[in-house]
């Protein structure tokens, strides 16, 4: 009786563990991800990168800016 409370208590705890790895995983992950965006941002400031603040300026800050027309004549940007 004791050994089978001390197996179904093993088992929660492991259960609980497996639980905690994946979200740590996951917010591991989504810091890795916030860091990229982050430091690609600043990179894009920094070196003053136009078509990229104009991405995220249209899609992160939702402004409606006018799209940008390609060297070669072509205004397909998809």
């Amino acid at each position: 009786m004791m050994l089978e409370a001390a197996s179904h208590g093993f088992q929660h705890i492991s259960d609980v563990m497996s639980v905690n790895a994946i979200v740590t995983l996951f917010f591991f992950v989504l810091a890795i991800v916030s860091a990229k965006v982050t430091v690609t941002l600043i990179s894009a400031t920094v070196r003053d990168d136009a078509a990229l603040m104009d991405w995220y300026q249209r899609t992160v800050e939702g402004k409606d800016l006018p799209r940008p027309v390609s060297q070669n004549g072509n205004d397909d940007h998809d």
